[in-house]
């Protein structure tokens, strides 16, 4: 378990279009347990890893967005990505 924070540059492109490009961190937290031979081990890990993130957005109306982003954390053992889809609504 974690939590991210990040810095994200808004470009727009042509049109509707905008594409978003960001730099962060992720502060984390694991723990693994695994049995061998009736035997239990427990690891327990944190720390700090580096996050990129890109993504490209629609326009549909004035105050309507269409998003979807990739994250790629940077984690010591094994590298996650993270892809999201939504819809941003502005008041």
């Amino acid at each position: 378990n974690g939590v991210s924070v990040a810095g994200i540059y808004h470009h727009p492109l042509s049109g509707k279009w905008v594409a978003q490009t960001g730099l962060g961190a992720f502060l984390w937290q694991s723990e693994r347990t695994a049995t061998v031979n009736a035997t239990r081990y427990t690891r327990k890990n944190d720390g700090i890893s580096p996050v990129l993130q890109a993504g490209l957005s629609y326009q549909i109306t004035p105050k309507v967005l269409l998003e979807g982003s990739i994250q790629h954390f940077f984690m010591p053992d094994e590298a996650i990505d993270r892809v999201a889809v939504g819809v941003a609504i502005g008041f």
